[in-house]
């Protein structure tokens, strides 16, 4: 008896294995199981797109004992720059492998290699360098007529290279035969797009607007510390800039906060404070609420291009005119209030350059 019992379970169970296989969207249909359709999922840098930049740290002048520390502190800067602008779940490590050290940063939503540079700062090679004492030697008036002898001899080459490319001579060739700069030289002097703030070519972006944009080889000589540039200028663009200040209050359970505060605590916490916050009192408040690395400098972003901020952020201050305060928005980081302080437009030039020897003391 026992087994025909057992028999017949074991048809059954036969019977229902044998089912889910066959029909396996009426057994989905009938059985519980994790909503799927409701998580939301973290995409991947290669998923939702943005920027993925390697920086490369010169370590020559660093004890091997101290380059990580150097490296982790390197890290840490960027970390805080790019958390200052809020842009959404960066990605800043360092990597140590066969004697180099890189800190890789990635940006997603940042879609502009140009932007990203900017938003971290435009040096593309980190440099440690270790504290000496600045020894000041005055030059003997013998130095000095040398120098201004080698200038003048230098200055009278770089005049005929430019004398050369303004007649129409090929920049690229001129590039090959004249440059110093082993930077751009691989990439017949291509420099990049530049802007007022850039730290060669002080300076040159506003000489440029000022005298009104015209793509060629610029008549003149451009002179930085080190050497003398002649400067091919290839295309114009601009951009506007938003100076932004904000509020945030964030709450457990958002992106990189480190509160245990409940939800409906700091939506209480903003609600206040958007009823007490004007102009003149925004930076106190936000420097005495502000949750943040911002929260210590009155809540300020400083100057900011598309693409830098979250979508929802972006959007609200674009809805703003200058000088006003918006209402309180929700992102993934919390509750904001943000202020739109000023705008200006910002020309930047993509320029190819000549880099000539200019001798110093």
């Amino acid at each position: 008896m026992k087994g025909r019992i057992f028999g017949a379970i074991a048809l059954i169970v036969t019977f229902i294995i044998a089912g889910t296989i066959a029909f396996p969207q009426a057994w989905n249909a009938i059985m519980p199981g994790p909503d799927f359709a409701e998580k939301e999922f973290n995409l991947g840098l290669d998923l939702q797109g943005g920027v993925h930049l390697v920086y490369q740290a010169d370590m020559s002048s660093i004890p091997d004992g101290e380059r990580t520390s150097a490296l982790e502190g390197v890290r840490d800067v960027i970390e805080r720059r790019v958390n200052a602008f809020g842009v959404s779940e960066p990605v800043v490590q360092t990597n140590i492998s066969g004697g180099n050290y890189r800190v890789i940063i990635e940006l997603a939503g940042v879609f502009d290699v140009n932007d990203a540079i900017a938003l971290i700062g435009e040096t593309p090679i980190l440099e440690f360098k270790v504290p000496v004492e600045v020894v000041d030697v005055e030059t003997t008036p013998e130095q000095e007529a040398e120098i201004e002898s080698a200038q003048d001899e230098e200055e009278k080459v770089a005049i005929e290279v430019l004398d050369r490319a303004l007649d129409g001579e090929e920049f690229d060739e001129l590039v090959s035969k004249f440059s110093i700069d082993e930077t751009t030289n691989h990439n017949n002097g291509y420099v990049g797009y530049i802007d007022e703030s850039h730290h060669i070519f002080d300076g040159l972006a506003a000489q440029i607007t000022d005298d009104g944009y015209e793509s060629g080889v610029i008549d003149g000589l451009y002179e930085s510390t080190s050497a003398i540039h002649i400067v091919n200028v290839l295309n114009q663009k601009s951009e506007e800039e938003v100076e932004l200040s904000h509020i945030l209050i964030c709450y457990e359970g958002a992106e990189r906060c480190t509160s245990d505060r409940p939800q409906i605590e700091a939506e209480l916490r903003i609600k206040e404070l958007a009823d007490e916050v004007t102009r003149g009192n925004f930076a106190a408040l936000a420097e005495e609420h502000s949750d943040g690395p911002s929260g210590i400098n009155g809540g300020s972003l400083g100057w900011v291009q598309d693409g830098q901020m979250t979508a929802v952020f972006e959007e609200a201050y674009l809805d703003l005119s200058d000088n006003r305060i918006s209402d309180i928005i929700e992102t993934e980081f919390g509750y904001h209030i943000i202020f739109r302080q000023d705008s200006r437009e910002i020309y930047s030039y993509e320029i190819a350059q000549i880099e000539m020897p200019w001798t110093t003391a």
